[in-house]
Formats: structure tokens, C-alpha cells, sequence
């Protein structure tokens, strides 16, 4: 694979090939699949590229055969679930999603390749549709129970190649993680769960959404918590909302993605299954099942706000501290559009002196403060000049604004206001609103 910079110098990456004998694949011949690591390549960038085999060029089309690497800042992307039956209504979804404009890449929330993820089913019903797409958009995937019906998704997983990012090593292509511009994506494998193999991945997601310090965690998912139709008693939807839910929202997830019900659903914003208000940071549910195949009878939840039988894809908009999903349907027709605005909020005793990590505050000391929904990225005020807002973020003390020395979405430092000592009123202020909480500042102050 040769990869073309956009001043016309080119790198070439090889690639390593793994064989599958037609006793695995059922193919008349040997199936083979290709990985080619690319390294070394600039973020906020387009490149071409050309594969070439055996010295013949056998993709190199300009516009088809493009990617662009991810940045900070805002971006788009597309959601998809259910999809792969080489329908009429999938192959107008596709026509409608390539005309999308400025998109990142495509998420699938599973159920590729009707009806048993075979590989001859991923062939005809995924890639011989999405290849066009494929060229110049990134998929990423979660395995769908369709996906399992196939030796334990052994296709899906010989087909897709997936980030390693400390998953077991027996588990590596079922679950993972990655970054893009400000937000943290995590794909999950709700087939596992309920044994071994499941536990391992609700200890690596606590762990994995522990790590991340991006504004923005979203996770997709086949099996949805809150199906209202046609899968509701589902068993796995069940461990879903058992095991999956407390574990993102106590890491403070804002959207969860899922398919398996073929339609739209979508949640009020919920914390442990009851509704909260906006000013509460909270977590809401999709399900985006009707990529084409056959719909399915939906119901009504107290958790669901709207839920439709129609065939549909999101589109998803992130501009800064502000995240706007539209559900499209058919013919172009917006189903649903709403816009999230994640609230601050403080962690349990999240204001500490910063150089101690104590309860001992005193004006002029610094203080960091925990909690989530703070800034959009991590920033330092730098130089001498005395910042009261930063990111949009600003703190005061008993109505005194203090200085800020550091934003990031989970963490703020603040120098202690002089004049103030006491019990206090710490309040923050976001774009998407504000948080309070209570401190005692002792009366002593820094010398210098």
C-alpha cells in the first residue's frame, strides 16, 4: 500500500496477509486477508493511497481512495445497525449516507451480514455494498448476535481488524477502544456477556473509561438496555442494563448506541434508569436497528421517549461542548434531532489543595477540583496574566472570582481568592451550565 501526502511524497507500508482455507470459509479457494499498519502519518490531514500487488495498481482512484487522520476539534460521523441483507431500503440508506457531507468515519452496531455472519454473507452483504464507502471512510464495528451464529463470530472477526488497546489476548477483535478529535469511542461485544469472557470486558471498560481524558465518551453496543418492542425480555438487553449501564455512567458516558431492535428509539436522558432533568449529567440511550433489514413492532418504556418502526441512520455532529444527533429515514426525512449538553458537576470530595491533596485550603493556595464536563481539552492559562475564564469555564468563591490555571474536561486549578475564609460556596460555570459545591477555606494565607 503506497500513501500519498498532500505535497506528493509517498510512503509505502507493507502488508501482512493471513489465510483461510476453503474448509473455514466454504470458498472454492484460499480467502486471504490483508492488514497494512500505517505509521508516522500527520493528525488533520488527507491523504491518498494506492494498493499495488504484485507491481499492479489495483486501487488508486483520487477521490474514492482518500482518508483524512483525525484532529482536535469539531467533526462528524454515521451510526448504523442491522444492515446487512442486500435489501432495497439498505441500499437506499447507503445512497443516502455517501451523499453525507464532511463525514469522519461510520459506526456499525452490528448484525453485518445476515443471516449467520458467514463469510460468503459478509461478502455479498457488506462489502460488495459498502466498498465504495469503505475507501474513504473508516468502519468500526460491534459484533452482532447474527455475527454468532458463524462459530462464535469467527468471521466477523477474520474479516474486520480491530485497536489491540489491552484487551486480553483472547478476546482482541470482540471489544476495544479509540480517540477521535475531542471524544473517546467503545465498542462492546453484548454477546459475552453473562461468563468469563464477559466479566474480562467489564473490568477492561471500567478500567479503559478510568484512563480516558476526553470530553466526549460514547459507546456502541448491539444488544440496547431498553428495547420497547419486539426484544424487550431480551436476556442479554437485560445484562446490558445490569452490567454495561452502571459502569458507563459512573464514568460519566454521555451517549450508548445500539441496534437489535429494527427501528428508532431513543431514551430520556437517565441515571439508573429514571429520568433527570438537564441540569443533572446524565446518559441517553439510541437504538438505530433499521439499516434494512425487516422492521420490527416497538413498544413504550418509561425510560423511551420516542420509538419508531421505520428504517433510519444517525448522523452525529460534534461542535465543541455540544452534541446534536438527527435520526434519518428514508427519502431524507429527520425523524429525530436533539442536541446534548453535558452539565458540570463535581466529584465527592473533588476540591482538595492541589499540593497536598488535602482538606487544608487557604486563600492563595491552589486547589484542584474533579468532577466531569468541565472544558472541551486540557489547557494551561500560561504566561502571568490573571484569567477569571478559561475555556469558557470560570469558578467562584463566594461570588469572588478566582484564577484559573487549568482546564481539562475532569479537572480545574484554581488559585483560592484572598478575602475569603470560612465556610464557602464553590460554583463553576460551563457553557452547558454550572455546579456548586461547599468548602471551608481556612483562615491562614500564603506568604510569599
Amino acid at each position: 500500500m503506497t500513501v500519498i501526502a498532500p505535497d506528493g511524497g509517498s510512503t509505502a507500508f507493507s502488508a501482512t496477509a493471513t489465510a483461510f482455507a476453503p474448509s473455514t470459509t466454504q470458498f472454492s479457494s484460499t480467502y486471504y486477508q490483508y492488514q497494512a499498519d500505517l505509521t508516522g502519518l500527520q493528525a488533520g490531514t488527507t491523504y491518498r493511497y494506492q494498493i499495488v500487488q504484485d507491481g499492479q495498481v489495483l486501487a488508486a482512484d483520487p477521490v474514492q481512495n482518500s482518508f483524512h487522520t483525525p484532529t482536535t476539534g469539531d467533526f462528524s460521523f454515521l451510526v448504523m445497525g442491522d444492515s446487512g441483507v442486500d435489501s432495497p431500503e439498505q441500499i437506499a440508506l447507503l445512497q443516502q449516507m455517501s451523499a453525507e457531507t464532511n463525514i469522519s468515519k461510520l459506526i456499525h452496531v452490528g448484525d453485518l451480514a445476515y443471516m449467520s455472519g458467514t463469510f460468503a454473507q459478509f461478502e455479498s452483504n457488506y462489502f460488495a455494498l459498502y466498498a465504495p464507502l469503505m475507501s474513504r471512510l473508516p468502519f468500526f464495528t460491534a459484533p452482532g448476535n447474527h455475527e454468532y451464529l458463524t462459530d462464535s463470530a469467527a468471521p466477523y472477526l477474520a474479516v474486520n481488524v480491530a485497536p489491540v488497546c489491552g484487551v486480553p489476548s483472547q478476546d482482541v477483535g470482540r471489544y476495544y477502544s479509540f480517540d477521535w478529535g475531542d471524544a473517546h469511542f467503545v465498542s462492546l461485544d453484548s454477546n459475552i456477556l453473562g461468563g468469563e469472557a464477559g466479566a474480562r470486558m467489564l473490568a477492561w471498560l471500567d478500567a479503559d473509561l478510568a484512563a480516558t481524558k476526553k470530553y466526549w465518551k460514547i459507546a456502541f453496543i448491539h444488544h440496547p438496555p431498553y428495547p420497547t418492542g419486539a426484544h424487550l425480555g431480551d436476556p442479554l438487553c437485560a445484562l446490558v442494563e445490569q452490567t454495561v449501564n452502571p459502569i458507563v455512567e459512573r464514568h460519566g458516558v454521555q451517549l450508548v448506541l445500539a441496534g437489535h431492535e429494527h427501528g428508532y428509539e431513543r431514551s430520556f436522558p437517565l441515571v439508573g434508569g429514571q429520568k433527570v432533568d438537564a441540569s443533572v449529567p446524565s446518559t441517553t440511550y439510541l437504538i438505530t436497528g433499521g439499516g434494512g433489514a425487516s422492521l420490527e413492532n416497538v413498544g413504550a418504556l418509561p425510560q423511551c421517549v420516542l420509538s419508531v418502526s421505520t428504517h433510519n441512520y444517525l448522523r452525529v455532529d460534534v461542535a465543541g461542548t455540544a452534541l446534536t444527533f438527527s435520526a434519518i429515514g428514508l427519502g431524507g426525512a429527520v425523524l429525530d434531532r436533539i442536541t446534548l449538553n453535558p452539565p458540570p458537576a463535581l466529584a465527592a470530595g473533588g476540591i482538595v489543595n492541589a499540593r497536598t491533596l488535602s482538606s487544608s485550603i487557604f486563600a492563595g493556595s491552589l486547589v484542584r477540583i474533579s468532577g466531569q464536563n468541565f472544558a472541551i481539552r486540557s489547557i494551561f492559562s500560561g504566561g502571568t496574566e490573571t484569567l477569571h475564564q478559561l475555556e469558557g469555564v470560570s469558578v467562584t468563591v463566594n461570588g469572588v472570582g478566582a484564577s484559573i490555571l487549568y482546564v481539562s474536561p475532569g479537572e480545574l486549578i484554581i488559585e483560592m481568592p484572598f478575602g475569603v475564609s470560612g465556610q464557602a460556596t464553590l460554583s463553576i460555570s460551563t457553557p452547558n451550565g454550572s455546579a456548586t459545591g461547599s468548602v471551608v477555606v481556612e483562615k491562614r494565607t500564603l506568604r510569599s
